[in-house]
């Protein structure tokens, strides 16, 4: 299995009384090779003559496998994270970032946000149901398709209903997304949303206070044929308005002791702290998760997205976009997800296309709650788009 110059050079070593110690390939009768350290020892007599080998053999076949293995799932971990936002945008229209933990070397959770060509600015959480490198494949796949559904402006909906449609012929049983897909006309001062089957959005007025919430408006993408019904909500959105958008992750992390965070911490720092800059609010939010675990990596993908309103001028026109070269200490902080954890983005505007699930084990209980707005979770919907501007 190796070139004669191996062999030669072995011999060579061995009968200078030297012992050999080197990683061997051998062949198996049905062909397959398998790798052993192998040492091999001349034994020498009184008068220094070798008169036998001593040879002692381990089989690393397993570990040279699980070493490449870890090493391709590292170079993986790192491909996914080119796919998160990464650059700085200064633009008067929007301030907004996010971060996300990583359950494993590999994310099945996914934010986004990219300006389509009509001046329109969508932002999407979405949770692969499980985490690993089987959710981060599905998530690479479902960021292509809603980046060319976003490119053709769909209408958050519609752009949903295609992308289940797209989703469902690669999906195997048990598989499915949740997703909460945004489009903002800051001219206009439209927020229009779907929400398929994930925990609700929050938005907060100028103040902190809690002024409407972005309850489900469908079903989880990919669960069966037609599944995907979603509606759209529209509401009025005002400057200085707070937008929370979380994957289950965030609210469901896990102490020692086992009890959740809760989405009611979370969202009551986010209120105490809303006129603080949006990258010092995601600071503190990720503090927050990595005291309570412990500061060891979350037992899901945690995700956490905050976008505040800036309306453009009187004229209407999206202001357009300056990139920063470099962003300030206060943007760049450490998680577990791999080579650079959190993707914090200060904020975005004016360039066309700029720029993951439920709990491990615990997908019944998502599926158990009823999907579409309670009479206790009613949302401002068509109604408001009626009575604003």
């Amino acid at each position: 299995m190796h070139e004669e110059t191996f062999y030669s050079d072995l011999w060579h070593q061995l009968v200078k009384g030297k012992v050999f110690r080197d990683t061997v390939v051998n062949a198996r009768k049905d062909g397959s090779t398998w790798y052993a350290e192998q040492t091999i020892t001349p034994i020498l007599d009184a008068s220094h003559r070798i008169t036998h080998f001593v040879s002692v053999m381990k089989d690393v076949t397993e570990r040279r496998r699980m070493l490449q293995q870890e090493t391709e799932i590292r170079m993986a971990a790192k491909i996914q994270e080119q796919l998160y936002p990464r650059s700085l945008h200064a633009s008067r229209a929007a301030d907004l970032g996010g971060f996300v933990l990583s359950a494993s070397e590999t994310c099945g959770d996914y934010y986004d946000w990219m300006m389509s060509s009509d001046g329109g600015l969508s932002i999407v959480v979405a949770d692969v149901v499980g985490h690993g490198l089987g959710a981060a494949l599905i998530m690479a796949e479902t960021r292509a398709y809603l980046r060319m559904l976003a490119l053709e402006s769909q209408p958050p909906a519609e752009a949903v209903k295609r992308l289940d449609v797209l989703l469902r012929a690669d999906l195997v049983d048990g598989q499915f997304v949740t997703m909460i897909l945004l489009r903002v006309d800051v001219a206009r001062r439209r927020l229009t949303y779907a929400n398929a089957g994930h925990p609700p959005g929050r938005i907060l007025d100028r103040k902190g206070n809690l002024k409407a919430t972005l309850p489900n408006t469908g079903y989880p993408l990919g669960l069966w044929p037609d599944a995907a019904q979603v509606d759209s909500g529209v509401l009025v959105i005002e400057e200085g308005d707070l937008v929370v958008l979380l994957s289950d992750g965030i609210t469901e992390c896990r102490n020692t002791e086992g009890q959740f965070l809760t989405e009611a911490p979370v969202l009551k720092l986010v209120m105490e702290h809303a006129s603080e800059p949006v990258p010092s609010i995601l600071a503190r939010v990720r503090k927050m998760v990595l005291t309570f675990t412990g500061g060891g990596r979350p037992q899901d993908d945690a995700t956490i997205v905050i976008f505040r309103v800036r309306l453009v001028p009187s004229s209407g026109r999206v202001p357009g976009v300056q990139d920063v070269a470099t962003p300030g200490p206060d943007l760049l902080l450490a998680s577990p997800f791999g080579c650079d954890p959190l993707s914090l983005v200060e904020s975005c505007g004016g360039r066309p296309l700029s720029g993951h699930g439920p709990r491990s084990g615990g997908e019944s209980t998502r599926l158990g709650r009823n999907p579409l707005p309670g009479p206790g979770e009613a949302a401002p919907l068509e109604q408001q788009q009626q009575e604003g501007p």
